[in-house]
């Protein structure tokens, strides 16, 4: 009797853990655009690591690997690895190795094991979606109306770690997914998505960002096919909130050719020549996956010109290629920037797998969704880089939930 009554607190007890995981993920994924959450999210990802470690020490659960992804995720990080003895600053590339690849790598394994279920899901997106919103209606408020900004100002909160040029990385995915979840969604759930749709639109329009403006508008097409009147509706907000901001006039021929001139003679396509240097004389496996390596003495004693960066003549701020391609180039090289590729194929593979399967129309609409979700933020990245910092942990969250979705279509196909 009591071996029994032993053996059902254990059962209990394991429940219990398995339980936690999820909503210690759910308090990480949520925090994540809060200001000064690096505590928090140390505290989140360590706790969930330690409560996967005491399940797996009592051999209490079925924490499994096995992913399409696994092996184009194996073979980047193990190329990122084997460069790190040559690379230019060990210590750095070391470090970023573990704390923007496989951190990230941990916390893609734990959603695809812990997030398994259309529920589960649906959970995981409502976080997504109001923490942004929380998020957007925030900061548009602290900065226009407590902090003096105007409406020629560009909306950004640097301060809370989003600089202008990341506010697209959160708001155009959470407007995907708020679009999608209209489905099926109750009176009060749909006007709630309906603030976080317009929120997420006025945070794009305000940052007056032309690459989010791209990840915004390309990827909608794939929302067409299941979500026509939401998804019209949001475009039409779109325009009518451009015609009466200041970023209509970025949008007038003469100022889109201006801007492209001085993308070519003194911004990015500037930026992007002094790093293809680099980029000549470590083709193979880069400078190493530390970004402290960019820096002005790097370039000053290798004779490469200066990359044109406004506010960069400290020698240890951070010289960013602002193009993620280029930056993985010189960083992990031709052989590191190619892997990295085959995982961006992966992701639209599978999406594109489940798309064509028409068993599962929950698969197939959220397939859609989450393929939008990665094109937008990869659109962004060709303008900004997209391997640090709050984006990295959303691109490594969409690749969970595409195989999240992968894993309930395999169920559903047996």
């Amino acid at each position: 009797m009591d071996k029994l009554i032993a053996l059902t607190i254990e059962r209990e007890l394991s429940k219990i853990l398995e339980y936690c995981i999820p909503v210690v993920l759910g308090i990480f994924i949520f925090i994540i655009p809060c200001p000064f959450n690096t505590a928090f999210q140390e505290i989140s990802f360590y706790l969930s690591a330690g409560l996967l470690l005491l399940l797996i020490l009592r051999r209490q659960t079925h924490f499994s690997f096995a992913s399409p992804f696994t092996v184009p995720f194996m073979l980047f990080s193990l190329w990122v690895f084997i460069c790190i003895p040559f690379a230019l600053n060990k210590g750095n590339s070391f470090h970023d190795f573990y704390a923007h690849l496989l951190k990230y790598l941990f916390i893609f394994y734990l959603l695809v094991n812990y997030f398994k279920s259309k529920r589960l899901f649906i959970i995981l997106s409502w976080i997504i979606v109001i923490s942004i919103t929380i998020f957007s209606i925030g900061g548009i408020i602290y900065f226009y109306f407590l902090s003096g900004g105007t409406l020629r100002s560009r909306f950004g909160l640097p301060e809370a770690g989003v600089d202008i040029n990341h506010i697209g990385f959160l708001a155009v995915p959470a407007l995907f997914i708020a679009i999608t979840l209209f489905t099926g969604s109750g009176i009060s759930k749909k006007l709630f998505l309906c603030l976080s749709v317009i929120s997420a639109i006025s945070a794009v329009v305000l940052s007056g960002t032309k690459g989010a403006l791209l990840g915004l508008i390309i990827p909608i097409a794939f929302l067409f096919t299941k979500q026509k009147k939401i998804t019209a509706i949001a475009l039409l907000f779109l325009l009518s909130l451009i015609v009466i901001t200041p970023f209509k006039s970025k949008l007038h021929v003469q100022k889109l050719q201006d801007a492209v001139v001085a993308e070519v003679e003194e911004n990015r396509f500037s930026i992007w020549h002094a790093y293809l240097q680099v980029v000549k004389k470590y083709p193979v496996g880069g400078i190493g996956y530390g970004m402290q390596s960019y820096n002005r003495d790097f370039f000053i004693q290798n004779n490469f010109i200066v990359p044109s960066i406004a506010g960069s003549k400290n020698d240890k701020s951070f010289f960013k290629p602002h193009n993620t391609l280029i930056d993985l180039t010189v960083r992990t090289g031709f052989v590191g920037v190619c892997l990295f590729l085959y995982c961006i194929y992966m992701f639209f593979r599978v999406g594109w797998l489940l798309c064509r399967d028409k068993k599962d129309n929950f698969v197939r609409n959220w397939s859609l969704c989450i393929m939008a979700c990665g094109l937008s933020l990869f659109i962004q990245g060709m303008f900004v880089d997209l391997m640090i910092g709050l984006q990295l942990v959303y691109l490594f969250i969409f690749f969970a939930m595409i195989n999240i979705l992968w894993q309930i279509n395999q169920y559903t196909s047996k």
